[in-house]
């Protein structure tokens, strides 16, 4: 759960990664801008591999 009054920053990974300590699979950051009860708004911050990222993720 994420509180309101968290500063919360989330990491995208590429597709199929299920160990997320590879850190060189990160293909952007993200800062949570808004918390709902059921779901949570977010601003990408940083894209750090836009090849492997795919083409719906842009700044």
């Amino acid at each position: 759960m994420i509180q309101q009054s968290a500063k919360s920053s989330s990491k995208f990974f590429q597709l199929g990664i299920t160990d997320f300590s590879q850190t060189d699979k990160r293909v952007a950051l993200a800062k949570v801008v808004q918390v709902h009860a059921e779901e949570s708004i977010a601003e990408i911050t940083k894209i750090l591999r836009q090849e492997q990222a795919g083409n719906n993720l842009r700044l």
